[in-house]
């Protein structure tokens, strides 16, 4: 009667240890594809907004940007200040008088017909002096335009490198919330994490891989 019992008991353990390296499995499954997961961010309640490294954080950006605002008014003010003490070339005129065929200096004397020399002759100058001019005003305004960016380089420089700093540093308030997200998720009960509705899905993810290779994914997630 004795073996009897044994061998009955047998089975059952087999069955509950068979049950339990599959949940076990399943939970490794969901919970490492969970923590990986970029929508995580939110999943969970953390109250960031009072951690102190969240805080300072967001506190060292927000001056941050201060700083540059204050930059890109200097830099403004720089720029209203130099063109006001030297007015760019393109606010010269240089606009030189085309030749009119009707013009009556172009006119033979005591006649009405045109002298096509006269007038071609005073064409082919205004087409040299006009190139002339567009020369000198690409090179006036050149040397306008880089002496204006000289001015303001080292605070637009100065600038820039802010801006960079900041982008960079907005990187970490994400990663802060990620990191508060996953110290309390791994304290969580299975139960709890059930509450999760990402977590869900990817458990139910994770049931759909057991169903269709059940040998292969104990053997990757039951460890």
């Amino acid at each position: 009667m004795r073996l009897f019992f044994i061998l009955l008991l047998i089975p059952i353990i087999l069955m509950s240890c068979s049950k339990q390296k599959k949940e076990t499995a399943l939970e490794n499954c969901a919970d490492s594809y969970f923590l990986d997961h970029r929508k995580r961010l939110y999943s969970i309640e953390t109250h960031y907004k009072n951690d102190p490294t969240y805080i300072s954080t967001k506190n060292l950006i927000d001056n941050m940007k201060k700083s540059s605002d204050s930059l890109t008014d200097e830099i403004q003010q720089l720029y209203r200040k130099y063109k006001k003490e030297y007015p760019s070339p393109s606010d010269k005129s240089w606009e030189i008088k085309r030749p009119e065929m009707t013009d009556p200096k172009y006119f033979q004397k005591n006649s009405n017909m045109v002298d096509f020399k006269l007038y071609d002759e005073a064409k082919a100058k205004y087409e040299k002096n006009v190139e002339i001019a567009k020369k000198k005003y690409n090179e006036e305004l050149w040397k306008w335009e880089r002496k204006q960016k000289n001015i303001v380089y080292e605070k637009e420089k100065e600038r820039n490198d802010l801006d960079k700093r900041i982008k960079e540093t907005q990187y970490e308030l994400p990663r802060i919330i990620y990191s508060l997200v996953d110290k309390k998720f791994i304290l969580l009960t299975l139960k709890d994490k059930s509450n999760i509705s990402l977590y869900i899905d990817i458990y139910t993810g994770c049931e759909s891989s057991y169903n269709e290779t059940p040998s292969a994914f104990l053997l990757e997630w039951n460890k």
